[in-house]
């Protein structure tokens, strides 16, 4: 009875013989998931489409960047870096936000803005690779890649420190892209230019106005004269909306030879937009 007795006071006088901290500690804290699947749960929060969570990626203190790169890498590129608080995050992405555009979910029927971080994702969903300190690009992407996902540590997480995009391959004019229609009614065209050689237009990429983005629709056509209005450029190429309506156009014509027109249907974008 009394061997009995021991024995079982025995694993209760070890346990007494433990620091405090040891014997309130039931079980071993859960390892930190590894960068990589950081990495992963940062691109499905970005597919999700929703700010909250995307926005819990970034720091809380400090600040960090958005790395614009404009043009072929071959092509003399031009980058352009942005700053921003820790405490402006929320602001900065949501709707009307100075980095809106990366995260915009969606942009009209076509998805996010070419080139956005959030296009990127949604191409590359999974197999970003680490290629350089705490640096992610796309699968097949090396570490050059102007587009990118950079990390930082705070407080024992793991942060967006800075993100690369990669826009097209556009000259630019007055600090936007030409794939995106200047309003120019008043200004008149220096010469007759036409969009059959222009790279946006051989490469039927979409052009956008005023948060609408437009695409191809049918073969050119001709118009009777005074029906269309200019409504403003793509460069030297002017752009004509229907007499009437260039307030919000849903269509627009950009002239492609003497003569001959070619209409683009819009899309109005849904969801959070960026204007």
């Amino acid at each position: 009875m009394l061997r009995n007795s021991i024995l079982l006071l025995m694993p209760l006088l070890g346990l007494a013989a433990l620091p405090p901290a040891a014997r309130t500690q039931t079980r071993a804290p859960a390892a930190e998931a590894p960068l990589a699947a950081r990495m992963q749960a940062f691109l499905d929060a970005l597919n999700e489409g929703d700010l909250a969570p995307v926005a819990a990626f970034f720091p809380r203190r400090g600040e960090w960047a958005r790395v614009r790169t404009w043009g072929g890498r071959s092509r003399g590129e031009r980058t352009e870096t942005a700053r921003f608080a820790a405490a402006e995050t929320p602001r900065a992405i949501a709707a009307g936000g100075a980095a809106c555009e990366s995260f915009a979910q969606p942009a009209g029927e076509y998805g996010p803005v070419e080139g956005a971080l959030a296009m990127q994702a949604m191409m590359n969903r999974s197999g970003w690779r680490r290629v350089r300190g705490n640096r992610f690009v796309p699968p097949g992407e090396d570490a050059r890649s102007p587009v990118f996902v950079e990390w930082r540590r705070e407080d024992g997480r793991w942060v967006v420190s800075a993100y690369g995009e990669e826009y097209p391959d556009f000259p630019r004019l007055l600090g936007t892209p030409v794939s995106m229609i200047s309003r120019d009614t008043l200004i008149a065209a220096e010469g007759a230019a036409y969009a059959a050689d222009a790279p946006w237009f051989v490469q039927n990429t979409p052009i956008t106005f005023e948060g609408w983005r437009y695409v191809r629709y049918g073969l050119p056509r001709r118009f009777e004269p005074g029906a269309l209005a200019r409504l403003g450029s793509l460069g030297r190429i002017a752009v004509y909306a229907r007499a009437g309506d260039t307030r919000a156009p849903e269509v627009l014509m950009v002239p492609v030879r003497p003569g001959e027109l070619q209409v683009y249907q819009g899309f109005r974008p849904t969801g959070s937009v960026c204007r």
